[in-house]
């Protein structure tokens, strides 16, 4: 995958609508680009001196890139690019994707979520969900998971020490033969501060870390 996929145009997409916080896409784009132009990472203190909530997102095969929270709906966030495209969380959880070689187009639960705010980590429970994926007329895919509950240890995320514990999601979607591992970082408030999620089954997982949490410092 290059880099010129690592999120394409939004403006054929619906994530392009307005923003909800009144952060324009003009502004967007300035502000991204004069920090992101090349694969080489961004600048550890841009995320401090711009008054937007952030992430940086690393694939296998590029740096560390500054996403920007551009639009946010109660709980779901749109977070953009400096390439224009965008990806979704909920709870920290990636639900869905725009611009790359698969694409997670939406995430329906079918329990809530052991990510939501009030859940317990129940590793016990089986936890449903179906996905849809693009390209292919791949509609609500059935998908099962598990938790494991690890241990809490000290984390670097960004410029932070943070007291965070590992959250370890074992899943398995029988329709496409796939398995794999998400891990979520959570503090004792549940807020996943970093985690590495699977999206589609021909996608290396993201890693995602919270530079600027929204809403917070």
């Amino acid at each position: 995958m290059k880099r010129r996929d690592f999120l394409l145009a939004l403006g054929a997409t619906p994530l392009a609508s307005a923003c909800t916080n009144n952060l324009s896409m003009k502004t967007l784009a300035v502000t991204v680009n004069s920090r992101l132009g090349d694969s080489h990472g961004f600048d550890p203190d841009y995320p401090d001196r711009i008054p937007y909530a952030s992430m940086a997102v690393r694939l296998p095969n590029i740096d560390r890139a500054l996403v920007i929270l551009g639009r946010a709906e109660n709980n779901t966030l749109h977070w953009y690019s400096a390439d224009r495209g965008a990806l979704v969380t909920r709870h920290g959880r990636l639900v869905s994707t725009v611009g790359f070689q698969e694409d997670l187009r939406a995430t329906h639960f079918g329990v809530p979520d052991f990510l939501e705010p009030g859940q317990n980590y129940d590793p016990g429970k089986v936890y449903r969900r179906q996905l849809d994926l693009s390209p292919g007329n791949r509609f609500g895919i059935p998908l099962v998971s598990t938790l494991v509950v690890g241990a809490v240890s000290d984390l670097a995320v960004g410029k932070r020490r943070l007291r965070l514990r590992l959250l370890e999601e074992r899943a398995q979607a029988d329709l496409l033969a796939w398995k794999f591992v998400n891990r979520f970082w959570v503090d004792e408030a549940g807020f996943v501060w970093r985690s590495e999620q699977q999206a589609a089954p021909g996608m290396p997982p993201f890693v995602m870390e919270v530079m600027k949490p929204y809403g917070g410092a």
